[in-house]
């Protein structure tokens, strides 16, 4: 119970790797990178905070968020990893507190289902 209540803390706890991307950005991305970790973040926090009350559900919508964010996700912590620490410093500066209100959601939503099996396993699929 405890592991997967980390997990989810490193999860969001990291978010500060993904330092915006300067300069650059595309049509198809209109946000740069340091905001669309924050949406995730806050995305996945609003799901967890909706569903404290039924925890199949939210096992359910942790794993339909995977589906449809998680190969982003996963292309985020691999470019976030890169940036330089002033990047990071940047990033935290900018979304820190956002990163951190979303975390105390998430961390408040999750603390009544963390025993419930399908979340365990819909927060292993997050990896």
């Amino acid at each position: 119970m405890r592991r997967m209540l980390a997990l989810c803390v490193i999860f969001l706890s990291l978010s500060p790797v993904f330092a915006q991307t300067k300069g650059k950005s595309s049509p198809a991305q209109p946000f740069d990178d340091g905001s669309r970790v924050v949406q995730l973040d806050e995305q996945l926090a609003a799901t967890v905070d909706a569903d404290k009350k039924n925890c199949d559900k939210m096992a359910a919508d942790l794993k339909t968020f995977n589906t449809k964010n998680g190969a982003e996700m996963r292309r985020l912590g691999q470019e976030g990893s890169k940036r330089t620490p002033e990047q990071k410093a940047e990033f935290h500066k900018k979304y820190g507190t956002r990163v951190q209100a979303a975390t105390q959601k998430l961390n408040a939503g999750i603390t009544g289902c963390i025993a419930n099996p399908k979340v365990q396993e819909a927060l292993k699929g997050m990896h």
